[in-house]
């Protein structure tokens, strides 16, 4: 199978998601949508996750912590920012951080709650007190991931974020090494509004 015939499949996988799950919203009445789903309005997390290579690596020193904020337009569908720290030097007063933005769809099954988005983040780069916004830290990412709703206000997830800075040369040269090169993989927890 081609590199453009999958892509095609997941854009098309993306689409029928988001209508399938808006069609069965529109269904049942709103009442019933929000008793049985429970959705959160709003949510903050924590993010913590490694590059794939350096967990099988056993190199914990890129770690890259980091805080989302999620903003659930409709029980399907939310939009997220988050700052990450890739890269930190508390002593130097070095730090590159991403600030990404993210179109979710989410499918709330009673405390499950699977979720694939798309996004850009671009990097912001501190040394010194001075700021500046280098090129080459802008990305496009697919996120994939589950949440456990394990109470009313908490949940905890595993997600899994493919990034490139180059799309186009990215799915021309796609192989089993490059995707493991740029994917992201890890736990968050989440407080529910």
């Amino acid at each position: 199978m081609s590199k453009k015939s999958i892509l095609l499949i997941l854009v098309l996988l993306f689409i029928s998601l988001g209508t399938l799950m808006a069609v069965e919203a529109e269904l049942q009445p709103p009442s019933v949508v929000k008793v049985e789903q429970g959705f959160s309005v709003f949510d903050i997390g924590i993010i913590n996750k490694m590059p794939f290579n350096a967990i099988t690596e056993a190199d914990f020193t890129k770690y890259i912590p980091g805080i989302r904020l999620q903003w659930n337009v409709l029980s399907w569908f939310g939009v997220a920012a988050d700052i990450e720290a890739l890269s930190y030097d508390f002593d130097g007063q070095k730090h590159d951080l991403a600030l990404g933005f993210t179109a979710i769809l989410r499918a709330p099954i009673k405390f499950v709650e699977p979720y694939l988005g798309i996004g850009s983040s671009s990097g912001i780069h501190f040394e010194g007190g001075n700021v500046t916004s280098p090129a080459n830290l802008y990305r496009v990412h697919l996120k994939t991931g589950v949440d456990f709703n394990i109470l009313k206000w908490l949940g905890l997830g595993v997600e899994a974020t493919l990034w490139t800075p180059d799309p186009v040369f990215f799915f021309e040269n796609m192989t089993g090494d490059l995707l493991l090169d740029h994917l992201d993989v890890g736990v968050n927890v989440k407080f529910r509004f």
